[in-house]
């Protein structure tokens, strides 16, 4: 193989490991985020079983089938 084939095929490769890098640097920066709102959501839906759950008073008496299901929650 020649030298300028050589550098050529060096040049490619040291190119595509800067853009594997960038690539790799944008999936962990979009991971973080996905992560960051998954938990947010996590916390808004436990925040809303909170606020819904009626007391154990509440699910003895007579009440809608909605109710219920959030008693059981």
């Amino acid at each position: 193989m020649s030298m300028q084939t050589k550098a050529r095929v060096r040049g490619l490769i040291e190119s595509e490991a800067v853009s594997a890098t960038s690539k790799l640097a944008s999936i962990d920066e979009l991971y973080a985020q996905l992560w960051k709102k998954l938990k947010r959501l996590h916390m808004m839906q436990q925040a809303e079983r909170l606020v819904h759950c009626p007391t154990s008073d509440e699910a003895i008496s007579p009440i809608s089938e909605k109710a219920w299901i959030g008693w059981m929650c």
